[in-house]
């Protein structure tokens, strides 16, 4: 009951009903392990329906909301075991500058260098939000991330700093559309982590660290001069250059979650709900100017960006409510499916069902409660907080 009140209050009735479906999404995909090496519980995700690869970072990273809301040391035990991999502490190596995929296919965790699907942008941005969001909701506790994994993400860091924002042709999350050079929602995530990174590195007593926010503020300056464009309405393309595209901007919400100071501004965020709003169909807003199709995670996100103004979130919210009460299909929830009829574009597959991504919805219980301006960690909402 404290939790229905909590998610009502927050989000509305149809909300909370559909964050009590997501939450058996997100955790029944978790495993929990014990590690008697290092005396400590690990978590394993597995990737269900679609490959069922295990700690997948983009399939982590979208599941994350629920897990910082409801216990934040499920996330952590989740990180560790791709922190281990990717930092050569375990039987297989790893090469890259960059964040790995996953760690092998469930539940063997076999996987080198030469099996991934290589996101360098992608996975990376992922890490380093995900891990600062679960510093912030653990009192800022570095102990399990600092020193043992510095080394390893400061060489992540570079690397985004290298390669932003005009990053090359390359996958990101979403996968399913193929390769994209010079992404702007990547590109997008990329700075935000480098803010990200920046006060991660002030936690650990690091030094240089304003140097990766003064580069992410920069960085974030350019992107607003080459992926805006003014028609219809004011918005971001999905391609820097592209005239006549879009794409949601979902990355954008770890601006948000995570408290932090910029680097984009918040009339992008702005500009880019009343956008999305312009776009809506029966269920939902497309992922971008490329076909119909959307994914669950990501308009919950988009819906997200809209903060405090309710009209807006529950314009971009309620037609996933939708989807999930009158469409036809009898199958786990789809996290990707077509904006106008509500149905799976890879129904015959039975792929991108019943994942754990559907946990990206408790994002809305990670903002900040309207009206103030304590810090990240002071203004979380609990399921225990309206109990009374």
């Amino acid at each position: 009951r404290a939790h229905d009140l909590a998610t009502t209050a927050r989000g509305g009735e149809r909300y909370a009903w559909f964050s009590r479906l997501a939450y058996r999404h997100a955790l029944g995909a978790l495993k929990l392990a014990w590690n008697p090496d290092r005396r400590e519980m690990w978590v394993f995700l597995k990737e269900i329906s679609t490959n069922g690869d295990m700690n997948t970072v983009d399939v982590l990273f979208p599941t994350a909301p629920a897990l910082l809301y409801h216990n934040p040391d499920l996330l952590i035990g989740a990180l560790i075991p791709v922190l281990e991999f990717a930092n050569n502490a375990t039987s297989k190596s790893y090469r890259e500058p960059f964040s790995p995929h996953e760690i092998g296919v469930f539940p063997i965790a076999d996987h080198g260098t030469s099996e991934q699907e290589r996101m360098p942008a992608e996975n990376s941005g992922n890490m380093m939000l995900m891990i600062l969001g679960a510093v912030q909701r653990q009192d800022r506790r570095t102990d399990w991330i600092f020193p043992r994994y510095w080394r390893l993400l400061k060489i992540w860091a570079d690397e985004l700093v290298s390669t932003l924002p005009f990053l090359a042709d390359q996958l990101c999350t979403d996968d399913f559309n193929g390769r994209l050079a010079n992404n702007t929602n990547l590109a997008l995530k990329g700075i935000v982590a480098l803010e990200a990174f920046s006060e991660l590195c002030h936690l650990a007593g690091k030094p240089d660290c304003a140097f990766y926010s003064e580069r992410g503020h920069a960085l974030a300056e350019t992107w607003m001069q080459h992926a805006m464009e003014q028609d219809p309405k004011p918005h971001s393309q999905l391609q820097f250059g592209m005239n006549k595209s879009y794409s949601i901007k979902y990355n954008l919400v770890w601006q948000l979650l995570l408290g932090l100071d910029g680097p984009f501004p918040a009339s992008l965020l702005e500009q880019e709900v009343a956008f999305y709003r312009t776009r809506l169909d029966k269920y939902g807003v497309a992922l971008d100017s490329r076909n119909a199709n959307t994914k669950l995670d990501w308009l919950a996100w988009a819906a997200t960006l809209a903060g405090d103004d309710d009209e807006s979130f529950q314009a971009l919210f309620d037609p996933i409510v939708d989807m999930v009460s009158e469409t036809s299909d009898v199958a786990p929830v789809a996290d990707l499916f077509d904006v106008g009829t509500g149905r799976n574009p890879q129904l015959g597959q039975k792929a991108f069902r019943g994942r754990s991504v559907l946990g990206a919805v408790f994002a809305k219980m990670l903002l900040p409660k309207p009206g103030q301006g304590q810090t990240f960690s002071e203004l979380m909402v609990s399921p225990g907080e309206l109990q009374a």
